[in-house]
């Protein structure tokens, strides 16, 4: 069975951090996101995202292509239905970072198409995000204190439900260097059993078709 999973987060949670650790682990593969942002330094096409023009993607989105899409800092963002494909041809896990609203749309996807969804949760207190965002701020020499209090102010309104009005398969209530690769070992692990059952389940399917009732369990001893 194909599986996806979806890593959803607070804002400066380790999201990124983690899909990358995972990326690392060899049993999993990005989904690839469209976006009609220019690309940044470094980023490459098809790689991290694919990227197009503001009619090509609204040309998709009337075509029915995308299962979710958003609008962030005035630029589109979308995951297509044909994103997960390469991931499941190479018989890995589909990764994807997604807000719950993009969680709840794919959830219904692997609902659909069968497919197995298993979604994490990163939450971070709160004292431990404001510090993150403040070094983030230090950092940025073209930011004002205005534009990082609002952009603090809106991270907080917007964010305060993602822990109670959503369901998540797993939480991790503080995600960093301390703890990545008890994380990374957990869910690779999740991944890995899941893959089993479904290739034992699609086995014994197999041979019940084959051999029919006449079929011996498959832990008789034949002696001759």
């Amino acid at each position: 069975m194909n599986q996806i999973l979806c890593i959803c987060g607070m804002t400066l949670a380790g999201k990124d951090h983690l899909r990358k650790a995972l990326l690392g682990a060899g049993m999993f593969q990005d989904a690839v996101s469209t976006t009609t942002r220019p690309p940044r330094y470094g980023e490459r096409h098809g790689i991290d995202y694919f990227f197009c023009s503001r009619e090509d993607f609204a040309a998709d989105m009337e075509r029915g292509q995308f299962i979710e899409h958003n609008v962030i800092k005035g630029e589109l963002y979308g995951l297509k239905y044909d994103a997960f494909t390469p991931a499941f041809v190479a018989g890995k896990t589909a990764l994807m970072v997604a807000d719950p609203n993009g969680m709840e749309a794919i959830r219904e996807y692997s609902v659909e198409r069968g497919v197995q969804f298993r979604s994490v949760f990163i939450d971070i207190a709160q004292e431990a995000q404001m510090k993150r965002m403040f070094e983030r701020f230090r950092d940025d020499k073209n930011a004002s204190c205005s534009v990082y209090a609002a952009r603090t102010l809106h991270i907080f309104e917007s964010e305060a439900a993602w822990r109670s009005e959503y369901s998540y398969d797993h939480t991790i209530s503080h995600f960093g260097p301390d703890n990545q690769n008890e994380v990374v070992r957990e869910l690779t692990e999740l991944s890995a059993a899941q893959t089993i059952r479904s290739r034992a389940a699609r086995l014994v399917s197999t041979e019940d078709l084959g051999a029919g009732s006449s079929r011996l369990p498959s832990n008789k001893v034949i002696t001759p």
